[in-house]
């Protein structure tokens, strides 16, 4: 995957320059392809790169910048656990869910939800997590990166006995990953502690 989207991002390159906007789209795609592999360090250098394209080709307040904005915020959040930097790049921007455009909403009340998580208020967390893979496609890539730090934030938060109803999909992929058709709470949890996002099923595929 990482040599596909290096050879797309040459070929847009070679055929439209480097400062076009098709190149801004391929930079963020793999910004976002570094970010679930763990990557943060390659990550924020492509969104960097795709920041400032858009900046340049559509200036701040178009839709694009907003979302390369927030895949960047969500990225640092992987190593920023206090969630300070996140949070500052999308307030001093003016990014919310209530203002950016209906097609990237998801990713950011994704983003909110985890800054909220982060900040003890778990109940605004968990309808925002809600909210988010409501309104994403079935058979979305990103919904099991959605459900994972729901996940987490309810054990963060111990309130992982809320798991199982909170998330029966969750449930479901550890069930398999495990083959114990009569999982509980206590076995959930510790599950969900020692598996990683790219693990049993539970790899937020996309990009």
């Amino acid at each position: 995957a990482e040599r596909t989207y290096a050879e797309g991002i040459a070929a847009m390159r070679k055929g439209f320059g480097d400062r076009h906007r098709h190149v801004a789209v391929r930079l963020s795609n793999q910004g976002v392809m570094y970010s679930l592999l763990g990557r943060t360090a390659d990550a924020r250098a492509a969104f960097d790169e795709a920041l400032d394209i858009t900046r340049e080709v559509y200036g701040v307040d178009h839709p694009f910048f907003s979302a390369i904005l927030v895949n960047l915020a969500d990225a640092l959040l992987d190593q920023d656990t206090s969630g300070e930097t996140s949070r500052k790049l999308t307030t001093d921007a003016h990014v919310s869910s209530e203002t950016t455009h209906p097609f990237y909403r998801p990713a950011t009340l994704h983003l909110e939800a985890r800054l909220e998580c982060l900040a003890g208020n778990l109940e605004t967390a968990l309808d925002k997590f809600r909210k988010a893979d409501e309104m994403l496609p079935v058979n979305s890539k990103h919904r099991p990166r959605v459900a994972w730090h729901h996940a987490q934030c309810l054990i963060a938060q111990g309130q992982a006995d809320r798991i199982l109803a909170e998330l029966p999909d969750i449930v479901r992929r550890l069930q398999e990953a495990l083959g114990d058709q009569a999982l509980t709470t206590r076995q959930a949890k510790a599950a969900l502690q020692q598996l990683t996002p790219g693990a049993s099923g539970l790899r937020p595929a996309g990009g």
